[in-house]
């Protein structure tokens, strides 16, 4: 996941100059919607549907549910982390290879 968000990052970069200075806003938003430092019992039931949305967020819950429970992973998280990474990934291969000709003509 993390090489998906950092080629479409980069591509990003490229054509959206400005992006650099408001990349560590979104980072840091991002760092606190993600179950990072606290658990996800900690948001109250009807707002756990935003763990979903969050990239990142059901993979956190399931890495705290197994260091810090010792339990092991649930189907569906795994099901969600992995949706999440073929996404990802597919999203940045496709913006790669489409912007990929052009990307050295615009640096």
């Amino acid at each position: 996941m993390a090489y998906g968000i950092g080629l479409a990052l980069a591509i990003a970069f490229v054509y959206l100059r400005d992006l650099r200075h408001t990349m560590s806003i979104l980072m840091q938003i991002w760092f606190y919607a993600s179950p990072v430092v606290y658990d996800e019992s900690l948001i109250p039931p009807k707002y756990r549907f935003i763990l979903i949305l969050n990239p990142l967020g059901a993979f956190f819950s399931e890495v705290h549910r197994v260091i810090l429970r010792g339990e092991l992973p649930t189907l569906s998280g795994t099901a969600v982390c992995l949706v999440w990474l073929s996404i990802v990934l597919l999203g940045a291969a496709l913006l790669q290879r489409k912007l990929g000709q052009s990307l050295v003509e615009n640096i």
